[in-house]
């Protein structure tokens, strides 16, 4: 059944079609035929469908260009991205963990336990990809501190023994705001000192591989090895490297015995490199000396294409903004980028974006005629 929403999508459609083709045609000057690589746009499920019609007006104006294809590419080496789902329940947890930080220094040591929870049931439904391993570590040690002011011992020692678990290097800061949060980290530590360990050997092909254990960086490979003392059980090894896809491993550590675990990553994108691509859009000038730029471009060589177009989708409150960026070779940034206002309103918004698309065009046709005349 044709609704009038859907009519309406699809006069806008063909509208903007016919006002594209009438956008400047210089850049069909005779040159190397190109590829830009289209990756997947970023929006939450509930702005999926609209981020994603206007995304499809963009490339459509930078398909019909001449001499050049847009094709659409996966990032290689991730094989789930992080959605933008993901993205933004990562943040409510973390505002949650500075709010409860707040509430505790406030004396309201209620609120705290009850923020620390609230974050915890959140950070319960993302378990592929998993939540970074020092947020809820941190997450259990405020609620630990705040249970210990309400003097529930008995539960803040639970909290503590879940985030020691995760991060078993961690330590307290020598003055901490509530004396006896130290002295029950201690006991832990000790008692956890006092049961079996083994050690878990990492031997890492690439120099400088990270390694990280329940998603909490340990250190590095120096010379190709990293050597951690861990108490028996069953742990999840990560390695992450520029340029490399991550690798995970499940490694069991045995009563005094040495576990060797050989890595070799293979060539594709870091798990760090998309929530730093999302960076690099949403404040591309806070993002310059970041390696982004790097796997990027390493990005581009291994999809074999000339340019890589990619976006996100915010919302904040009414305001809409659609972040759009052009990545080509040679610079540290974008070659071209535009964050897009919405409002809202499909007959301006529509006009936000074809006059984009038409900046986008006169760009690209400026970077190829450079490209040409630097040959």
């Amino acid at each position: 059944m044709t609704t009038p929403i859907n009519s309406m999508l699809a006069l806008l459609s063909a509208l903007l079609t016919a006002s594209l083709l009438l956008l400047p045609a210089s850049v069909h000057a005779a040159g190397k035929y190109q590829v830009v690589s289209v990756l997947e746009m970023e929006a939450s499920s509930a702005d999926q469908a609209e981020a994603n019609y206007w995304y499809e007006q963009i490339i459509a104006a930078v398909d019909g260009l001449a001499d050049l294809s847009t094709r659409r590419d996966p990032i290689p080496g991730l094989t789930q991205l992080p959605h933008r789902d993901y993205e933004q329940g990562a943040v409510k947890i973390d505002r949650n963990l500075q709010a409860a930080h707040r509430s505790l220094r406030q004396g309201r040591w209620v609120e705290a336990v009850r923020l620390a929870e609230q974050a915890l049931t959140m950070a319960a439904r993302f378990d592929s990809p998993p939540l970074p391993g020092d947020l809820l570590r941190d997450l259990y040690l405020l609620q630990s501190r705040a249970l210990l002011v309400g003097g529930k011992h008995r539960s803040a020692r639970e909290a503590m023994q879940r985030a020691i678990k995760l991060d078993p290097y961690w330590e307290p800061t020598r003055q901490d705001r509530i004396p006896c949060f130290p002295q029950l980290f201690r006991e832990l530590h000790d008692e956890m000192l006092e049961r079996p360990s083994g050690t878990l050997a990492v031997i890492a092909r690439q120099k400088g591989t990270q390694i990280m254990v329940h998603g909490v960086t340990q250190g590095w490979s120096s010379g190709n090895q990293l050597s951690l003392s861990l108490p028996v059980g069953t742990y999840k090894v990560t390695a992450r490297g520029s340029g490399f896809a991550d690798r995970t491993d499940k490694v069991t550590i045995r009563k005094g015995q040495r576990t060797a675990l050989h890595i070799r990553l293979n060539k594709g994108a870091s798990g760090a490199f998309h929530p730093q691509l999302m960076e690099a859009l949403a404040s591309p000038r806070d993002q310059r000396s970041s390696p982004v730029w790097t796997e990027l471009d390493q990005v581009r060589s291994r999809l074999g294409s000339d340019a890589l177009l990619t976006a996100r989708f915010d919302t904040r409150g009414q305001r809409r903004s659609l972040s759009l960026g052009l990545f080509m070779p040679g610079r540290q940034g974008w070659s071209f980028y535009r964050r897009i206002p919405l409002q809202g309103d499909m007959a301006q918004d529509s006009l936000q974006i074809n006059k984009a698309s038409e900046e986008l065009l006169l760009a690209i046709d400026r970077l190829r005629a450079h490209s040409l005349a630097t040959r």
